[in-house]
């Protein structure tokens, strides 16, 4: 029986004074939520979707409500997933409508012989397997609006700005390991853009013979290096 673990982070930015107490609070509700997971003796990838989903509901971080917006104002958000025994992942990419992203890319890992799935294709898994939809309107909070404008002042289009993408992984008592990552991608950036995050290998990637990663940062310069796996090796 291996020990349970989970961490937890909430994106690789600098915080304003505004927003520290609720980034913070907000990752240790996360964590306690994969942990009670894991501590029921739960699987690690239903703890790391417990506190994924922790994340996209709190409009403080950059993963379903509260989701960076794009040069047009918009939210379009990527998620992975990866089950570190099987070595089987699920990707979701420009999401525009689903509240939960993460429960995408598990349901594109485990219900389709595909790992990754973009467009109308996501869309019609997420109604068939009955996953919340939510408009642009949820979505888009007074926060993200706020940091569109500073960056609109202070940016280059295609500059990093704001936070970042979120994600944890978790250790169960059977010593299976699972990673996942979520995110609205950066401030400013074009529509379209994928960065990271649905990038097996860069956003995240998982191993039970060795570990886990869930990356955040600025996502052009880890997909050059494929960063998580490179962290594994």
């Amino acid at each position: 029986m291996a020990k349970p673990v989970i961490v937890v982070h909430g994106g690789a930015w600098g915080i304003p004074d505004r927003l520290v107490e609720s980034n913070l609070k907000g990752v240790e509700k996360a964590t306690k939520a994969g942990w009670a997971v894991l501590e029921g003796n739960g699987s690690a990838l239903d703890a790391v979707v417990a506190a994924v989903n922790v994340l996209e509901d709190d409009p403080t971080f950059d993963a379903g409500i509260g989701s960076v917006l794009t040069e047009d104002g918009t939210v379009e958000m990527d998620s992975l997933i990866m089950d570190g025994t099987t070595l089987d992942a699920g990707a979701a990419v420009g999401l525009k409508d689903v509240r939960y992203p993460i429960k995408l890319a598990r349901k594109i890992m485990e219900e389709t012989p595909h790992v990754m799935m973009t467009g109308e294709g996501a869309s019609r898994i997420a109604d068939k397997h009955g996953l919340e939809r939510i408009s642009q309107d949820e979505l888009v909070t007074e926060e993200a609006k706020l940091e569109f404008k500073e960056w609109s002042k202070k940016a280059e289009l295609g500059s990093s700005f704001g936070h970042d993408t979120v994600g944890d992984v978790a250790l169960d008592d059977e010593g299976n390991i699972a990673a996942a990552t979520c995110t609205g991608g950066v401030t400013g950036k074009l529509v379209g853009r994928i960065g990271d995050v649905p990038l097996i290998g860069s956003g995240g990637y998982a191993d039970s013979r060795v570990g886990g990663v869930s990356t955040t940062g600025h996502g052009e310069s880890i997909m050059k290096v494929n960063l998580a796996r490179l962290v594994l090796n």
